[in-house]
């Protein structure tokens, strides 16, 4: 019997029946997969499925090592294709990660592309969830059953998976958070050439460098005159202080409980108002209770406070599903702990980790635990700070950011009849669209009815590049045509 292979019929050993693809043929072959035989008269040109997908590679990579030394065990072909599946959806995970990485690691991230990363971000959490049912399948192989080839499997390990290592270190997981296995770096079992790339990999920009990039360069909180943090301490303060006032006014708590209640209500106002003290929150950063920069933080807060403005909504749909990969990637912890525990009680696996460790991991793997915090300085509807009309206008689709540009004098208007030299605005950094807009007032045939006229555009070059230097630039490159 050659090895790595399923015993054939000359070695007596036993098939894994599985039907023949092919019409008409009966033919079995001793490694579990039907041969298949392409008509004589097939075209090489012609795309067929089973090629297309490498079907003959894919079928004949579940190499049972009961098969080697002996009789095969049928709950070994079960166990390599569960975890061989789980590795196809490793790969396809870093593919989709690897594409969102790109887009946001742009620095100047176009508002067109945030569609394409929720889409990816959401294909990724759709495969997540897959993984946990996935758990419930592989917990149909009893502890017992399990034993007959777990020996044959040492020293290997699932904690040998480059490709999930890849995916927390992708993800934004840091060394300094990584749990040790037995006194060892999680990195000690693998092979000298993955511990490379997985250490390597640790040093890469992650999607979390790049997301809190994205949320410090969106400048919505402090423009044109608005201060959204002094207006939000203020609401948060008077908030805290009705709250205050509802405690002591209870009248039927006697005094002990009243001093326990507003000993407990200041120590979260004390938690809460870190939010107004960068210098105490970058600290924080630095000793590792928290992880977003605080310009990005306050951004994540203003983007959850103020979602339903249109240009916020799918800002705040990447911040929410961010939060779901992460959940997500958190309950497939807990499931695989909670498997561990099922199928080794008290011992360790064949890498020196086990339920224990794994239930830690569950507990400290998570890199967008900020976001989850974000709702600890949420305020109702009613006590949000109001938006001045210019925040209002950037924040609206409609309006986008709106320029002023004096071209004729008010007796002069005529009917636009052609716009010229908005592709050229197209390209200036940060533009996303641009467009000649009808002017407060102006009838709607476009007739001019004073000496201004607006372009609307959408983008980001306003907070970067200035009003001035692009509407100069407007200036410059367009040219309207009249009646």
């Amino acid at each position: 019997m050659s090895p790595g292979r399923f015993p054939s019929s000359a070695d007596d050993g036993v098939l894994i029946p599985l039907v023949d693809m092919v019409s008409g043929s009966t033919t079995s072959v001793g490694n579990g997969c039907p041969a298949m035989i392409a008509p004589d008269d097939s075209a090489d040109d012609i795309l067929y499925c089973w090629d297309y997908l490498h079907l003959d590679d894919l079928l004949h990579a579940q190499t049972p090592k009961s098969a080697e030394v002996g009789e095969l065990i049928h709950d070994e072909v079960f166990f390599i294709t569960v975890h061989q599946t789980y590795e196809l959806w490793f790969k396809q995970i870093l593919v989709e990660l690897d594409s969102v990485m790109v887009i946001m690691g742009q620095g100047n991230v176009r508002a067109r592309d945030l569609r394409t990363v929720l889409a990816r971000l959401q294909r990724i959490n759709e495969i997540q969830r897959l993984m946990v049912a996935q758990m419930g399948v592989l917990e149909t192989l009893t502890p017992l059953d399990f034993l007959d080839f777990r020996a044959m499997l040492l020293p290997a390990s699932g904690f040998q998976s480059v490709q999930f290592h890849l995916i927390e270190n992708k993800f934004g997981l840091l060394d300094r958070d990584r749990l040790k296995v037995e006194g060892h770096d999680y990195v000690a079992t693998l092979r000298p050439d993955h511990a490379e790339l997985v250490t390597s990999s640790e040093h890469a920009p992650s999607l979390f460098d790049h997301v809190e990039a994205w949320l410090s360069l969106l400048s919505f909180v402090r423009v044109e005159g608005f201060d959204f943090m002094a207006s939000y301490q203020n609401a948060a303060a008077g908030m805290h202080a009705a709250s205050r006032a509802k405690i002591t006014g209870l009248s039927n708590v006697d005094a002990v409980s009243m001093d326990k209640q507003l000993a407990a209500f200041e120590k979260s106002i004390e938690k809460f108002d870190v939010i107004f003290d960068r210098e105490k929150w970058e600290t924080e950063v630095r000793q590792g209770t928290r992880r977003f920069s605080y310009d990005a933080f306050v951004t994540a807060l203003f983007i959850n406070l103020y979602r339903d403005e249109p240009a916020l909504q799918m800002p705040f749909q990447i911040l929410t599903t961010l939060i779901d990969v992460d959940e997500t990637l958190t309950l497939w912890r807990e499931r695989h702990a909670l498997m561990a525990h099922r199928m080794l009680g008290r011992l360790t696996g064949t890498a020196g980790s086990g339920y224990a460790y794994l239930d830690e991991t569950a507990k400290r793997y998570t890199p967008f635990k900020d976001l989850f915090d974000v709702s600890t300085y949420l305020l109702p509807h009613s006590a949000h700070p109001r938006l001045p009309r210019s925040v209002l206008r950037r924040l609206d689709f409609q309006a986008g950011y709106r320029y002023v540009i004096v071209r004729q004098p008010p007796q002069m208007a005529r009917r636009v009849t052609s716009v010229e030299g908005l592709d050229q605005v197209g390209l200036y950094p940060g533009v996303d669209a641009v467009s000649l807009t009808r002017p407060p007032g102006d009838d709607v045939d476009w007739r001019l009815g004073s000496h201004e006229y607006v372009f609307s555009v959408l983008g980001t070059a306003p907070a970067h590049e200035g009003v001035r230097a692009l509407g100069e630039f407007i200036e410059n490159h367009v040219a309207v045509t009249y009646v």
